[in-house]
């Protein structure tokens, strides 16, 4: 390649020495070396320091910045990205791994593809141990409004970071969604389908232990940052409500309206081992109950990390995005303070 742009990759963490070592060297181990990788350390009081200053003193390519007290994700990022001089910026997780050739294929495209202005990749999903739990295909970018498709390898150009002032530290979360769905009014987005990253699911990762928050804050990004307005409250008259979903989103999207007084008729699930089973005296229904209703169609609520499944699921049996379903609780809470 004879134009060989920087990238600044950015490294956020705490309390990470577990997996630490392997994230910074599948940065170390990249094919394209033209990079420099800033670490912040967001107040670890576990060896991570000097597991940083290890490697700060091994690469020149290397640095760091360290936060006086714990921070949090989005804050760590913008200190990161406010010491970038590449022409090209990304963001790694602490206990996650590049494949070698990840930053090599991301240029290249972007490099050949002047238009677009934001790439992302398919990854690989591993365990605690490293062992491969899955291949993730990410989807196109206009499916964006309605989940967060870029997932956890991407490269984009410094000028977007620019544009949008860096994340939004309220956001703690599900900051990297509110950034893409900033960003896509803006700028164009590509995937690209080659497996370039491997993404660890464990019990202590921020996604797992704080699934409940994580969502609802997802759905408030949804909702404050995209500049569509729905008005479901006509629908919702003389209908009945219900969550697909009885795991922990939906429980804690249950207890949410009801703090608002929201009514629910009851819970779907694809679960048969929990049908007939009842969730503070609301039923779990089979989905083939709501294709045998001799009534008017229910207004259903989709809280389930299966969205898509779940929306292509009513979509064949007859049910329309927004005017029967919708995947953003927010709005059910809206059109009923709108009555």
């Amino acid at each position: 390649m004879k134009n060989r742009p920087l990238v600044s990759i950015v490294l956020p963490v705490y309390n990470g020495e577990l997996y630490l070592k392997q994230a910074v060297e599948s940065c170390i181990n990249q094919t394209y070396t033209n990079w420099n990788l800033i670490i912040v350390d967001d107040a670890s009081t576990d060896s991570t320091p000097s597991i940083i200053m290890s490697f700060v003193e091994k690469d020149k390519r290397i640095s760091s910045i360290r936060h006086d007290k714990n921070r949090r994700l989005p804050s760590a990022l913008n200190s990161g990205f406010n010491k970038a001089t590449g022409e090209y910026f990304t963001w790694m997780s602490d206990d996650n791994i590049y494949s070698s050739n990840a930053l090599k294929e991301m240029v290249i495209f972007l490099e050949e593809n002047k238009a677009i202005d934001v790439v992302y990749t398919n990854y690989t999903q591993i365990d605690a141990k490293g062992c491969v739990v899955q291949q993730v295909d990410v989807e196109v970018p206009e499916k964006i409004i309605y989940r967060n498709v870029v997932g956890a390898c991407f490269l984009y150009k410094n000028t977007v970071h620019k544009s949008l002032n860096g994340y939004v530290e309220d956001v703690f979360l599900a900051e990297d969604y509110d950034f893409w769905l900033r960003a896509y009014q803006s700028f164009k987005f590509h995937r690209l389908q080659k497996n370039l990253y491997f993404y660890r699911v464990h019990n202590d990762s921020l996604s797992t232990k704080q699934k409940e928050k994580c969502f609802y804050v997802t759905k408030l990004a949804q909702k404050r940052t995209l500049s569509i307005e729905i008005d479901i409250s006509p629908l919702l008259k003389e209908r009945k409500l219900y969550i697909w979903g009885v795991g922990d989103l939906g429980r804690y999207i249950f207890s949410a309206l009801n703090s608002y007084s929201i009514p629910i008729d009851g819970f779907i699930d694809n679960n048969s081992t929990k049908w007939g089973q009842f969730i503070d005296e609301k039923e779990i229904l089979c989905p083939e109950d709501l294709r045998c209703s001799n009534e008017k169609k229910p207004y259903i609520i989709i809280c389930s990390s299966c969205s898509e499944e779940i929306e292509f699921q009513l979509e064949e049996m007859g049910f329309a995005r927004e005017v029967d379903f919708i995947n953003n609780y927010l709005y059910i809470i809206d059109a009923y303070g709108k009555k």
